[in-house]
């Protein structure tokens, strides 16, 4: 008996030896991995690597993002890969700087933001003093998105308040997206061959889908949204990130607009 005792104890210690190990790996291997930053529902994301003239990655280096319409301003530095990330950054037209000592510093004057989509912006440091500023134009490639595989299209608020709309409602302007297809199942139009009622809506991060469901079993899937109360409009069709996901049809992102330093 007292043998079995032993070895009952004996078991337990080298499963907690072993537990304590696996926990220690987990440590290890998620210390290991570096911070990823994602655009979301209702914001943008902005990344990029800091390099000098001969491609070496500039670590420390001051990286500024600032707000055209607030003024309001972010600042991080460059880490070991010459890499910074902004997350969740709101919709709109920012400056992005660059500084680091030695270099002349460098200045993306105009980047316009969209909701739900990723920027990779990276930036080569010329050698010079740190007063000089060297003005560079955003590339055609900066909008290339390599975070995630999401499709589908950002109408801006122009757009929104002068495309033909019978109602004046926001969400009429989903057949202008890539594989919609207006009527159909319910009411909404159907997305990548998904039936209405599998439309997503998303308000400033709310889920605002309508899920009555009639007596004539008709879906109404698409909460009506105001043409003036929209600043952006974008829809997922095909390969939604993990932010979406809660239906198979269209991922529908609303965006109402935010205050600036100019009256408007």
């Amino acid at each position: 008996m007292n043998g079995y005792r032993m070895l009952r104890r004996a078991s337990r210690s080298r499963a907690v030896r072993g537990g304590w190990r696996v926990a220690a790996l987990c440590v290890l291997l998620l210390g290991g991995v570096l911070p990823a930053g994602a655009q979301t529902a209702t914001t943008g994301l902005v990344q990029g690597t800091v390099t000098d003239a001969q491609g070496a990655v500039i670590l420390g280096a001051e990286v500024k993002l600032q707000d055209l319409a607030t003024n309001q301003l972010r600042t991080l530095t460059t880490n070991e890969q010459g890499l910074y990330v902004f997350a969740n950054v709101p919709p709109g037209s920012y400056t992005l700087t660059v500084s680091a000592q030695g270099f002349r510093t460098a200045t993306v004057p105009r980047l316009t933001v969209e909701v739900n989509k990723s920027y990779t912006v990276n930036l080569t440091l010329e050698v010079g003093p740190l007063t000089e500023t060297v003005r560079v134009e955003a590339s055609v490639g900066v909008e290339l998105q390599t975070t995630d595989a999401q499709v589908g299209n950002v109408l801006d608020q122009v757009f929104i308040r002068n495309l033909p709309t019978l109602q004046r409602n926001t969400t009429e302007l989903l057949s202008l997206q890539p594989t919609a297809t207006p009527g159909g199942f319910g009411t909404g139009g159907t997305v990548s061959g998904a039936r209405s009622d599998q439309n997503t809506l998303i308000l400033d991060g709310i889920d605002i889908s309508d899920n009555l469901t009639g007596g004539q079993g008709i879906n109404f899937t698409q909460t009506p949204v105001g043409v003036d109360a929209v600043s952006e409009f974008r829809v997922t069709v095909a390969n939604p990130n993990a932010n979406f996901g809660r239906s198979a049809g269209g991922q529908i992102t609303l965006v109402s607009p935010r205050g600036s330093n100019e009256l408007h």
